[in-house]
């Protein structure tokens, strides 16, 4: 009776430590990997379709750019990239809307243009997408690219006519395209809209612009050659505005 008491004892002690030790072991987890960040583009907005005073622009569902005016532009946004949905609204009107593929890390510059009501030949309302393009950083540079929206337009040239001069710096810019930067003339200049067609004909529209050091300008032709209210839209950029 003893032995057995005895060992009775014994495996009690046993069985206790062993449950004590079991509680003191600790449970490792493996952390979950951090979640890797989302890609990203820019966009920037501009305003261009003559019909449409002012207008918001959003993108996969939310307003990014509120109110902007015709022939107004938004600033550089970042966006998620990849297959998204972009529109322009009048308050709660969808004026135009499309989906695009944006790529990571590029950079777009979009361009609202055509006629929300067409007449005869017009180009009806769209989007341009103009993948944007980093220049040379020089401080002794000015660049300059040109667009073509007019809507009932044809394509045209830009030249430069300072001082009686002639420099045709944008030969032949069909409707919804956009040209490569190019370094420019500084200062006051002159320019016109030509007909690609025919350079001797007169201008379809001239404007003056003092071009500045460092800057980068993008000439958006836009607005209807019929009614006499095409006009040129000047965008300035910065390389600085890009980083």
């Amino acid at each position: 009776m003893r032995k057995r008491a005895l060992l009775t004892l014994v495996l009690l002690f046993l069985a206790t430590f062993a449950t004590a030790c079991g509680s003191q072991q600790t449970t490792t987890t493996t952390p979950e990997p951090e979640p890797e960040p989302e890609e990203t583009a820019m966009v920037r907005f501009v305003h261009a379709i003559p019909d449409a005073q002012s207008a918001d622009f959003s993108f996969a569902g939310e307003t990014l750019a509120e109110t902007v005016p015709y022939q107004g532009w938004s600033e550089w946004i970042e966006v998620p990239a990849g297959e998204q949905e972009l529109a322009v609204r009048a308050g709660e009107m969808t004026l135009l809307s499309d989906v695009h593929n944006f790529a990571a890390d590029e950079r777009y510059l979009i361009v609202a243009y055509g006629s929300l009501s067409v007449v005869g030949g017009e180009m009806a309302a769209t989007f341009l997408y103009v993948e944007d393009e980093n220049v040379e950083e020089n401080e002794e540079d000015v660049w300059v690219r040109f667009v073509n929206v007019v809507t009932d337009g044809d394509p045209y040239g830009l030249a430069f006519t300072t001082g009686g001069s002639f420099s045709l710096l944008f030969p032949n810019q069909g409707v919804g395209s956009a040209s490569e930067y190019k370094r420019g003339p500084v200062y006051d200049q002159e320019l016109q809209i030509i007909p690609a067609s025919n350079t001797s004909l007169p201008p379809v529209h001239e404007f003056n612009q003092n071009l500045q050091i460092g800057i980068m300008y993008t000439f958006i032709a836009a607005g209807r050659v019929g009614n006499d209210t095409l006009t040129v839209i000047a965008v300035t950029d910065h390389q600085s505005l890009r980083d």
